[in-house]
């Protein structure tokens, strides 16, 4: 279990990582003092937990625990006021240990986050399981959708063929295609719903790629995943879909 610490006083900064490092298959990749040195640390490093400190930026850390929780990290806040108790269950956190805890109290959460890591594993190569069982039924003749763009008073039919990527963008999503892009008002799981399932894939909460146009899937140092496409632009996996990669690469192998 790879863990990012997150906690802003030292001392129970140091308790933690003692406590994370005397238990087998315990990684810490990155000891960080506030939320936002946390968000860095999670773009350089693959994590599956992080332990976040609530103490002296709130709004912070709950936003970060709620786009961890959504990455599919599993998520242990702290914090000496009860009523962050309720916030951090409601994003979704494992549990919540308050600052003081004891060693036998920091053993058990850690415990109950290498149990929910380990189910998310379980469940990410089950579901990876599944998509392949569905590729192999479904029909080879799949429905093709073009889409329409409005662009400076014209109308553009885009074929499936030429995108490249879509990407996520608030209330909307943008099309890449061949070095440019359009936004479409739309939602990422209607997009999938639209796209052909044998061509693109989700890699991210953010980001659908066309497999065709993969042309090469690497790993950073931190040991993250990352796709590049044919127009060189870079696409992170996200945790939570690293299982699908293979597929992707597996097809754009025989384009």
């Amino acid at each position: 279990m790879r863990v990012i610490i997150a906690v802003t006083d030292p001392q129970k900064n140091m308790r933690l990582v003692a406590r994370c490092k005397a238990r087998a298959n315990t990684q810490v990749v990155a000891r960080c003092a506030s939320p936002n040195e946390a968000q860095r640390a999670m773009s350089w490093h693959r994590c599956d937990a992080i332990v976040l400190s609530a103490r002296l930026d709130k709004e912070a850390a709950f936003a970060l625990a709620r786009r961890a929780s959504e990455d599919g990290v599993c998520v242990v806040i702290c914090s000496n006021e009860r009523e962050d108790a309720v916030t951090a269950f409601d994003l979704g956190a494992v549990d919540f240990l308050c600052e003081d805890a004891d060693e036998a109290r920091i053993d058990q959460s850690l415990d109950r986050l290498a149990e929910r890591v380990e189910a998310a594993a379980a469940e990410r190569g089950a579901s990876a399981c599944r998509d392949d069982a569905d590729a192999r039924r479904e029909d080879n003749t799949v429905m093709r959708e073009d889409f329409w763009i409005k662009d400076r008073g014209r109308v553009m039919r885009i074929g499936q063929d030429e995108i490249e990527w879509v990407e996520a963008e608030r209330d909307y999503v943008r099309l890449h295609v061949q070095g440019r892009s359009w936004l479409v008002r739309d939602t990422m799981q209607r997009m999938e719903r639209r796209l052909d399932s044998k061509r693109f894939m989700r890699v991210h909460r953010s980001a659908i790629v066309n497999a065709n146009a993969v042309r090469m899937a690497s790993t950073t140092p931190s040991g993250g995943r990352m796709l590049r496409l044919r127009s060189g632009a870079e696409v992170r996996v996200g945790r939570s879909y690293e299982p699908k990669l293979a597929r992707i690469v597996n097809n754009s192998a025989h384009t």
